[in-house]
């Protein structure tokens, strides 16, 4: 939760930034393995597998990838163009949780075609 917290930030602030929110399952992967990696070195547990990490690595990036609802580029830019036509926070609130439904709805059936 703590990597997909980091990722889910520096894409807001890249976003904001850029215009342009990013893909973090690479860094999210890399970041796994480090952290993986260390608490291995320090506590002296055993390997973790590569489903371990793979499923730090998946939590990790969809949150990081959160951001791409349209909060980070589509709606920074209407507000941009004009400022009135913004929704109301709790509108956009609803948006997000809608279409992050979406996204873990519709990914059962993708993964099984």
């Amino acid at each position: 939760m703590l990597i997909g917290a980091i990722m889910c930030v520096s894409n807001v602030y890249v976003g904001l930034k850029i215009g342009w929110s990013l893909g973090v399952s690479i860094t999210s992967c890399i970041l796994a393995w480090v952290v993986f990696t260390s608490m291995t070195r320090l506590f002296k547990l055993s390997e973790f597998t590569i489903l371990e990490n793979n499923a730090m690595q998946s939590a990790a990036s969809a949150a990081g990838a959160m951001t791409s609802a349209g909060i980070v580029n589509a709606i920074p830019a209407l507000w941009m163009l004009n400022p009135g036509a913004v929704p109301p926070q709790n509108i956009l609130i609803v948006w997000v949780v809608l279409i992050s439904f979406l996204g873990v709805f519709l990914a059962v059936p993708a993964k099984r075609r």
